[in-house]
């Protein structure tokens, strides 16, 4: 008791920290330190591990909006040419271009495009 009187650190504490503390082998102090020690490290290893899954999610995402992206594009493409050449074969059958119109309105939800109408025209001065 007189021990902890003397010694400030221990000053302000009751008996049973000082009694707990002070009869603490080195060795077990150790122990704690060490499976604290490593607590941590395990903490820093698993923040680092999401870290990169999460890195590794977000690039998952971009690629897969890209490849959203391209297939949208190329469905607009692969519709834009089935209209252009079903405006053709109108055409080449000799239809008009209301009948042509409406067909593509009523087929596609709507009129022919304004590149079509260029390349049909082409068509036409070159019969």
């Amino acid at each position: 008791m007189d021990l902890q009187l003397r010694d400030p650190i221990f000053a302000n504490r009751g008996l049973y920290d000082y009694l707990t503390v002070a009869t603490l082998p080195a060795g077990l102090e150790k122990a704690i330190q060490d499976t604290s020690d490593y607590r941590v490290k395990c903490l820093q290893s698993k923040e680092r591990r999401d870290a990169k899954r999460l890195k590794l999610e977000r690039c998952r995402i971009r690629i897969e909006e890209s490849d959203a992206q391209v297939r949208r594009v190329l469905a607009e493409a692969e519709q834009a040419k089935l209209r252009i050449s079903c405006m053709k074969e109108l055409k080449e059958s000799g239809f008009g271009d209301e009948d042509i119109s409406k067909f593509l309105q009523q087929q596609f939800g709507q009129g022919p495009s304004h590149q079509s109408d260029s390349e049909s025209s082409d068509d036409v001065d070159t019969d």
